[in-house]
């Protein structure tokens, strides 16, 4: 891991089980306890974020949208001037 300017913290207060998982878990990854707390909130917290971005749909929803992309569309007559300029262009 690259050396880092860290100012911020976090005071977190967990049970001495936990504790002992994190430090094991460390252990086995090679990292000290700060730096594997640190990767791992890290990937957690970009992890939510994404979903939290991403758009979910159910089956029902999604069946909606794909048929809505299916149904045949007549160009507006906006569209059809940016096509004929586009052409004469």
């Amino acid at each position: 891991m690259t050396t880092m300017n860290a100012t911020a913290r976090f005071d977190v207060r967990m049970p001495e089980e936990m504790k002992t998982i994190v430090e094991t878990a460390a252990s086995i990854m090679g990292l000290g306890t700060a730096a594997f707390i640190r990767s791992s909130i890290l990937e957690k917290a970009q992890e939510v974020i994404k979903m939290h971005e991403s758009i979910m749909l159910s089956q029902k929803e999604w069946a909606t949208f794909i048929d809505i992309l299916n149904e045949s569309h007549s160009p507006t007559p906006a569209a059809q001037r940016a096509v004929q300029a586009l052409r004469d262009s």
